[in-house]
């Protein structure tokens, strides 16, 4: 089970909830006031309301992941089932920008990993054409289809992240893309020929990129900097997905540095995950 009780308990909702019923039980109990007429009444009111209030913030101070990393663990989890049935369809995992021969038009594999998805009973009836850009009308018949599955988390309505150039449709889980990582151009890979250990996807923070568009990140731009901090730095922490389909939320202690060491194949063979990583492993 993806969700379950534990889902509520961050703190902003709790504290909010603790307190709705103090505030219900404070309705409560001036009801009972102005019915029976005593002073007995009155009083039981008010205690009523006072350990509602108490009680919610006993419950806001429960400890545990925060509901946006639940949420981010389900759009985790979700990739990480269509691109193994990817994977174990054609042997090998889609290139990152796919090209028809013939046209040359691109398009991202978000929309062959989505297509090919036998998980999804949403899927519209169309054929997506790749002889046509990944924005001509008839494509984007299917954006409102896919886009939930890339988007920061399951069910995010944030206005910054619903605001930009494509709404809804923009995607913040990209591929790491370049020599020697999962998604090498010149060196195609199947999942089970990688390192375990090896990241195949990350979330980002901010993204100006439609989810059926090209746009993934190269090894290039992912030093161990401060710059990379921003990129990929979420407020419930670093979501990254590995090449044995573990996905998981890192806090914002674990180093740029520790981290980067396992986006190519070679680092992902020389280190440890669990030793420089799962210290900072946030558990579900």
């Amino acid at each position: 089970m993806l969700f379950g009780p534990g889902d509520i308990c961050d703190a902003p909702f709790t504290a909010f909830l603790g307190g709705a019923i103090g505030t219900m039980c404070g309705s409560v109990g001036g009801a009972f006031r102005g019915w029976l007429q005593t002073r007995r009444a009155a009083v039981l009111g008010s205690a009523t309301a006072i350990g509602a209030i108490l009680l919610g913030f006993a419950v806001a101070s429960f400890s545990g992941p925060s509901h946006d990393a639940y949420l981010t663990w389900g759009s985790l989890f979700n990739i990480r089932q269509d691109l193994r049935h990817y994977d174990e369809v054609h042997g090998r995992l889609p290139p990152a920008t796919a090209t028809d021969s013939q046209s040359g038009e691109q398009s991202s594999w978000r929309v062959d990993v989505y297509l090919s998805s036998p998980f999804r009973s949403d899927k519209p009836r169309i054929d997506y054409d790749h002889h046509k850009r990944w924005n001509d009308d008839h494509n984007l018949q299917l954006q409102r289809h896919g886009a939930w599955l890339f988007r920061y988390t399951q069910n995010d309505f944030d206005s910054v992240r619903t605001g930009g150039r494509y709404g809804i449709h923009t995607t913040f889980y990209k591929a790491i893309i370049g020599r020697g990582t999962a998604f090498d151009p010149l060196a195609p890979a199947s999942l089970e020929h990688l390192p375990k250990d090896l990241i195949v996807v990350l979330r980002v923070e901010r993204s100006e990129t439609h989810w059926m568009e090209p746009g993934d990140l190269s090894i290039e731009q992912l030093s161990a900097s401060e710059e990379t901090k921003k990129l990929l730095l979420g407020k419930s922490g670093y979501a990254v997905l590995f090449a044995d389909g573990e996905g998981w939320i890192l806090t914002s202690r674990v180093p740029i540095a520790d981290l980067c060491k396992f986006f190519t194949i070679e680092g992902a063979e020389q280190f440890d995950r669990e030793q420089l990583l799962g210290p900072y492993r946030i558990d579900h």
